[in-house]
């Protein structure tokens, strides 16, 4: 079987769905002033688990499907790109196929997804965030990774509604790499990962929205995700959105925007 078999079996629109990323909730629920309040979603992480930190880099999400020298590349939301030219549509395609290229060359024949943040020149504020002055690059960084074998994928996907596919997405039931794993993946493949800030034990992470605030600003606020060697001239440049926290399972995922907890406490946390 192909990529093009599945996708003729299946449709764009059931194996976009499948591929997509997770929605990523905050830490702290969303407040209806557009801050956030002093109440964590779920009640935080599970405890007595390791949790992963990275950068959160202000650019789009992208992602690289991948079988056996077939691929397809995409934001979150749609698919930009086919091998050979047949689907193009997107200045993200190119950070990617140039992140990605070894694994593109030489990958395997397990059905892949690669997913990655591309940021830099004209995405988002990446111009004046990541970029020095007078650069015009993009990058991208992968975060994270699952592989299937391509008969299972089939299977599931001829079993699986639509509802199902969503469900199961939003509900972190992807085979994810470990973080072992993905780091010797990277690594096999000269591949950038999002810049990792450090591991936490789950008991020890803030949980109060004031405390979180100041925990974030303390160890967080300078990007590791610059592109190239100079310097910026404005205020934003090198500056970090947030990070982004993950059990090491994928099973909990949140983010932390400097920008949400300064207006949950410019609005009283409501």
């Amino acid at each position: 079987m192909t990529l093009n078999d599945l996708i003729a079996r299946h449709g764009w629109d059931k194996i976009n769905s499948f591929t997509k990323y997770p929605s990523i909730l905050t830490y702290h629920h969303l407040g209806i002033k557009g801050g956030l309040k002093d109440e964590l979603i779920d009640g935080g992480f599970p405890d007595s688990q390791t949790l992963e930190i990275t950068e959160k880099v202000d650019g789009t999400n992208g992602r690289l499907v991948f079988f056996n020298g077939d691929y397809l590349i995409g934001q979150r939301e749609r698919f930009e790109y086919a091998r050979g030219d047949r689907v193009i549509n997107s200045e993200v395609v190119d950070p990617i196929k140039q992140a990605l290229r070894s694994y593109i060359d030489y990958g395997d024949d397990m059905f892949t997804v690669i997913y990655g943040e591309v940021y830099g020149h004209r995405i988002q504020d990446g111009s004046k965030i990541y970029c020095a002055d007078n650069n015009n690059q993009r990058k991208c960084r992968v975060f994270d990774v699952w592989q299937m074998a391509i008969d299972d994928v089939d299977k599931y996907l001829s079993d699986a509604s639509n509802q199902q596919i969503t469900f199961d997405r939003e509900h972190n039931i992807q085979p994810w790499f470990s973080t072992e794993k993905l780091d010797e993946f990277c690594k096999e493949y000269d591949i950038d990962r999002t810049p990792i800030w450090m591991t936490i034990y789950s008991n020890d992470m803030p949980r109060g929205a004031v405390e979180t605030k100041s925990w974030i600003e303390d160890n967080f606020k300078e990007s590791h995700a610059i592109i190239g060697n100079g310097t910026g001239s404005n205020q934003k440049f090198a500056r970090a959105e947030g990070i982004v926290v993950r059990t090491q399972d994928r099973s909990v995922i949140r983010k932390l925007r400097f920008e949400d907890y300064h207006k949950g406490e410019m609005k009283g946390w409501v």
